[in-house]
C-alpha cells in the first residue's frame, strides 16, 4: 500500500474555544482519546500502515504523543511545517521530498470509511494523476463543491462550486509527484488549486464512497463525532 499523509498542520480556529490557540486540533480529546488516536487506528484498519504527518503549529506535541505509531499499529514519521501557516496545497508540497512518486492524502480532522485497497488498484489501473474520494451529497450535508461523470471527476471547486455538483470531496486523494509539476511554490495555497485544473484536464479518477465522514472541523461537527465514537466504543 502507498504511504499516507496525513495534514495536522491547521490552526483550527474554529475550535480555538476548545483548543485555546494551544492543542493541535488533532490533539482536541474525542470520546476519551486524542482524535488522531482514531484517525491513525482507523488508516492501519484500511492497510495504510506507512504515516507521514504534516505538523505546524503545536506540532511537537503530536510527535510526542504518536512517536513511532507503533502503538497504533502504523509507522510514523514527520514533516515540519514550520510556524507559518502554508495552506493545504503548500504543506503537502513541503512533504514531497519524504514522499514517493504516488501517495494518499487525508486530513487529521476526519474518519473516513475507503475500501483504500480497491481505490489504490483502480487508481494505479487508470493511469490517471489523481483519484478523489466523493460522497453523493447534493448540499445535504455541506455544499457539494464536485461534478462526476462517469469514473472521472470533471469539475472541482469550492468557491463559488461548480453549478452542477452533487458530489463532494470526502477527504481522501491519491495524487503522484507530477500533479505538482504546475503547483504554486508561494505559500499559504489550497489542494483545491491543484485539483481544480486535474478535473477539467481529464486527470481525476473519481471514487465514490458511500459512508457519512465525521470530522472535528467545528464545535457542532466535534459533537457529532463524540457520540459517534463513543457508541461505538461501547
Amino acid at each position: 500500500m502507498l504511504p499516507v499523509l496525513v495534514l495536522c498542520g491547521g490552526s483550527g480556529t474554529r475550535l480555538r474555544d476548545v483548543t485555546q490557540g494551544i492543542v493541535p486540533k488533532a490533539m482536541v480529546p474525542v470520546a476519551g482519546r486524542p482524535f488522531i488516536d482514531w484517525k491513525l487506528e482507523q488508516l492501519s484498519d484500511q492497510g495504510l500502515e506507512e504515516v507521514v504527518l504534516s505538523v505546524g503549529l503545536g506540532g511537537k506535541q503530536i510527535v510526542s504523543h504518536v512517536r513511532d505509531g507503533a502503538q497504533f499499529g502504523v509507522r510514523a514519521r514527520y514533516v515540519d511545517d514550520g510556524q507559518e501557516l502554508l495552506g493545504t496545497g503548500g504543506a503537502v508540497v513541503a512533504a514531497l521530498p519524504s514522499l514517493p512518486d504516488a501517495f494518499w492524502i487525508t486530513y487529521g480532522d476526519t474518519m473516513l470509511e475507503v475500501n483504500a485497497a480497491d481505490a489504490e488498484l483502480r487508481f494505479q489501473e487508470s493511469q490517471k494523476l489523481g483519484a478523489m474520494t466523493v460522497l453523493h451529497n447534493r448540499d445535504r450535508r455541506q455544499p457539494s463543491n464536485a461534478t462526476v461523470v462517469g469514473d472521472l471527476v470533471t469539475a472541482y471547486r469550492k468557491e463559488p462550486p461548480p453549478r452542477d455538483a452533487e458530489y463532494i470531496d470526502y477527504g481522501m486523494l491519491v495524487l503522484t509527484r507530477a500533479a505538482f509539476d504546475d503547483a504554486s511554490r508561494q505559500t499559504p495555497f489550497d489542494l483545491a488549486s491543484v485539483l481544480g485544473p486535474l478535473a477539467a484536464r481529464g486527470e481525476l479518477l473519481a471514487i465514490v464512497a458511500h459512508e457519512p465522514f465525521h470530522d472535528i472541523g467545528t464545535p457542532e461537527a466535534l459533537r457529532d463525532t463524540e457520540a459517534f465514537l463513543t457508541g461505538r466504543r461501547t
